[in-house]
């Protein structure tokens, strides 16, 4: 991981000195560093983000992480949550852009290999069933 931050550090600088200019990331550092941060909890609870119907666990910094987005203006804060769904399910969403959602996933996952969203139990198909009865139950509720 360490090399990957020493490469986008050199990109970053020598973008600078071409164009005088910062490079924009793909996604901002300071929702990088949130996921850096966030660390496992077995007592960690899933909930359902309401607008874009994606899990998040409690452990997993989803507000710093969107809260980051919103500050740089960055329009890539449901990316991973929605192309974890899709890890989940199996179902693509009409009009989402699944390329892109998977660019951003790829980004995160060599930059924040230890973010508890990554791990196995919460972006496989086995866990399809428990996320279907949670949304239905979120929904209902409403």
């Amino acid at each position: 991981m360490n090399s990957i931050l020493i490469k986008d550090a050199l990109e970053n600088l020598c973008h600078r000195l071409l164009t005088g200019y910062p490079r924009t990331p793909l996604i901002p550092q300071a929702a990088v560093q949130a996921f850096r941060q966030a660390k496992w909890n077995a007592e960690a609870t899933p909930s359902i983000e309401l607008v874009s119907g994606t899990p998040t666990w409690t452990d997993e910094a989803y507000e710093a992480f969107v809260i980051a987005h919103f500050h740089f203006r960055s329009e890539r804060y449901q990316d991973p949550f929605i192309y974890r769904l899709f890890l989940i399910d199996g179902i693509k969403i009409e009009g989402v852009d699944y390329d892109r959602c998977r660019e951003s996933w790829d980004y995160l996952r060599v930059r924040c290999p230890r973010w508890p969203g990554f791990r196995e139990d919460r972006c496989t198909p086995a866990i399809k069933e428990q996320i279907l009865i949670l949304m239905r139950d979120t929904y209902a509720a409403l």
